[in-house]
């Protein structure tokens, strides 16, 4: 396994022998995707919300001066005009700097009730927000972005029906979405087998559902149903363990892992990628964990 995989290895398997103690037999362990969701795009590019708003980000907390006739550089070093449209040029990752009426052309209005992350509320002479999120499943408050004014700020708690935004009147705004932005894929969360010696989980790229225990011989037994087919027979997987297993599933590597103590006390591991055989059983160095 390449370092970068080891360690992403190793920190779960952290949160995996913590997970594995009686106290917490009935924590998740899930795969973290943020990086998948914010993958880098390029100029002018498709983009997912999640990297929209982070993006923004970059310019929060920097002591950045509004200027209509400067500019700042993205974390890649491509610079934008330090101003409320420059700013969402920047988190849209435009190829240029349009105005608030130059916005327009690269978006399609929406329905306010539609607003999503990375969405604006547009005033075609004199300002553009960023829409970050709902702040209630009434939509009735809101959370956004603005460079209006130094530094770039984050607002929160905003009635949509609010007078102003930002010292704007509120009719002035239209709701516009980026025609490249796209929402963020999702990854099932770990499922749990509802047993004292079992875990699941759900492999979205293979559409297959897999069950993880520890049998009565001390063993790893793994069975697999896929697309909604007949579950297969139980195989085994080796090992002697004292813990019910831990099982993820690594979307970017598709690698499942399973993880489990054993009976020495030393937590091991096994993964499979592609599809591929199972590896044998590995130990995450000497260090013993307690079972219950």
């Amino acid at each position: 396994m390449s370092s970068t995989r080891t360690s992403k290895v190793l920190r779960t398997a952290l949160a995996a022998a913590i997970a594995l103690s009686g106290a917490i037999a009935t924590t998740a362990v899930t795969v973290a995707t943020a990086t998948t969701a914010q993958a880098a795009s390029s100029v002018d590019g498709q983009i997912t919300r999640g990297e929209v708003i982070q993006r923004a980000q970059y310019w929060y907390g920097k002591t950045i001066a509004y200027n209509q006739g400067a500019t700042y550089p993205d974390s890649s070093g491509r610079a934008y005009r330090t101003d409320c449209s420059g700013y969402v040029s920047m988190a849209w990752h435009l190829g240029a700097s349009p105005s608030t009426q130059g916005l327009p052309g690269y978006a399609t209005e929406i329905p306010r009730s539609q607003l999503k992350a990375g969405d604006i509320l547009n005033s075609f002479y004199d300002h553009v927000i960023l829409f970050e999120k709902w702040d209630d499943a009434a939509h009735t408050t809101f959370s956004y972005y603005s460079f209006g004014s130094t530094p770039v700020k984050h607002i929160t708690g905003v009635s949509i029906n609010a007078a102003t935004f930002d010292s704007h009147p509120n009719g002035d705004y239209k709701a516009y979405r980026y025609n490249k932005i796209v929402d963020d894929p999702t990854t099932p969360p770990v499922a749990q087998v509802p047993s004292s010696s079992g875990w699941a989980l759900y492999n979205a790229d293979t559409v297959t559902a897999e069950a993880f225990a520890v049998g009565a011989d001390g063993a790893v037994a793994h069975a697999y149903s896929t697309n909604g087919s007949a579950w297969s027979g139980w195989a085994s997987l080796g090992g002697s363990f004292a813990s019910k297993p831990v099982a993820v599933y690594n979307p970017v590597t598709r690698t499942q892992e399973v993880f489990a103590v054993g009976t020495d006390g030393v937590l091991s591991h096994s993964y499979s990628t592609n599809g591929s055989a199972w590896s044998g059983w590995a130990a995450l160095g000497t260090k013993t964990f307690k079972t219950n």
